[in-house]
């Protein structure tokens, strides 16, 4: 706080006054929501309009206690608006995590306690409906502990814009412990690879079992794993994020002439600079064929379907059919294992974008972030490195061949 700033009310920064004539203008700042306002005092006496400025800004404090009822929609779709525009710690927040906020709102928490004002939520109401969610979501498995705490860490950080605002004076979501997940990232090897890509190659065969005599069951063949089979090829070519496959899209994003791939800044995790990635051969040729066969619009997705929060379900029935245990996140681990070796760390490091925040203390290098960030691999050093990950597509035509051989015998 500056020198002649007064903290008064528990809340306002109550800064010097300005001689307007014969009154004194002051202006203070809400420190629970950063706001700034103000207003004059008509007292010539600088003491006297400082003490009736403080006594004014006392009963805001007071005024300000008070609970305003407001129902619980609109403040959850006010909140939206300003998390929206308003940047966090002093970046803007990314496009897709606005929309996973308000997929949760139109989801859950709109039907869950949309009927209450804001004031009315408690702690047992958070937990009944935590409770009543995981068992109606245990059946179809959609609700494990890490999406749940996603849930509440979103609905904590209302929580606590609606207590700043008075819509609150308490915190429901306190004493509410997140879960943490017992995942462990894997890595795939290149036979896995390509046994995962042969999976999803293959059309599905949808088989339906007749309950009468007189009809006989039935199987039917449709290609519906276009999109996982571009997820795949593109993650384990590129050891992109799934956020930013999903949001990958021809003209912004894919350069098939200069042979690379640009996100901007913003998209990124860190948000603090651009990543450029090589393509590497095979999906640059497979990317000219799905532009020959299907034709794109400009702004249509590379996976050619547009994702809203992941493609677990589409995955699933692929990891399945091939019998395999790997989540989508899991093949930037394999990306990244099987460059290991092949490149130097700092290309590594630039490849996956990784912070640098203790980077090179965590590699036992002997050098902090900051040496670590001086070292920029040149393109063609990673442009290498891409070119080096095999053709695992063509290890999935080998294993086909040498199946059909054992079969023959």
């Amino acid at each position: 706080m500056a020198k002649n700033h007064v903290f008064v009310g528990g809340r306002y920064n109550l800064r010097s006054p300005v001689k307007r004539g014969s009154s004194w203008r002051f202006k203070y700042t809400d420190t629970r929501t950063g706001e700034e306002g103000g207003f004059t005092i008509a007292i010539s006496s600088k003491v006297k309009a400082k003490k009736a400025a403080m006594q004014k800004l006392e009963e805001m404090a007071s005024s300000q206690g008070r609970i305003v009822p407001v129902k619980f929609c609109e403040a959850f779709e006010k909140f939206l608006e300003v998390i929206k525009e308003k940047p966090t710690r002093g970046r803007k927040m990314s496009l897709r995590t606005f929309e996973t906020y308000q997929d949760y709102y139109d989801r859950m928490f709109k039907h869950a306690f949309g009927h209450l004002f804001v004031s009315d939520l408690t702690y047992g109401k958070v937990e009944d409906w935590m409770n009543r969610h995981i068992a109606q979501s245990k059946k179809r498995r959609e609700c494990g502990p890490t999406t749940m705490s996603k849930y509440i860490t979103v609905f904590r950080r209302f929580c606590k814009w609606a207590k700043l605002r008075n819509y609150l004076d308490h915190d429901p979501t306190e004493g509410i412990e997140l879960s943490q997940s017992n995942k462990v990232g894997v890595a795939l090897t290149e036979e896995e690879v390509a046994k995962l890509l042969r999976v999803a190659m293959e059309p599905n065969v949808l088989s339906v079992k007749s309950k009468s005599a007189k009809r006989s069951d039935w199987k039917q063949e449709y290609v519906g794993r276009d999109h996982v089979f571009r997820y795949l090829l593109v993650a384990i070519y590129t050891g992109l994020r799934p956020g930013n496959i999903y949001d990958l899209t021809w003209a912004k994003h894919v350069n098939l002439e200069e042979k690379k791939i640009t996100i901007e800044a913003p998209h990124m995790k860190s948000r603090k600079s651009k990543h450029v990635l090589p393509i590497h051969p095979v999906l640059l040729s497979h990317m000219h064929e799905w532009i020959r066969v299907k034709g794109v619009r400009p702004n249509s997705p590379v996976i050619g379907k547009k994702v809203r929060t992941s493609i677990k379900t589409s995955f699933g029935s692929v990891r399945k059919a091939a019998g395999l245990k790997v989540r989508p996140y899991d093949l930037r681990h394999t990306f990244a294992t099987h460059l290991a070796g092949k490149c130097t760390v700092f290309c590594l490091q630039d490849l996956l974008h990784h912070s640098l925040k203790g980077v090179g203390a965590g590699l036992g290098l002997g050098m902090n972030a900051v040496t670590f960030g001086y070292v920029h691999p040149e393109w063609e050093e990673k442009v290498d490195a891409i070119h080096s990950l095999p053709d695992y597509l063509s290890l999935s035509c080998e294993e086909d061949v040498e199946l059909k051989s054992s079969n023959s015998c």
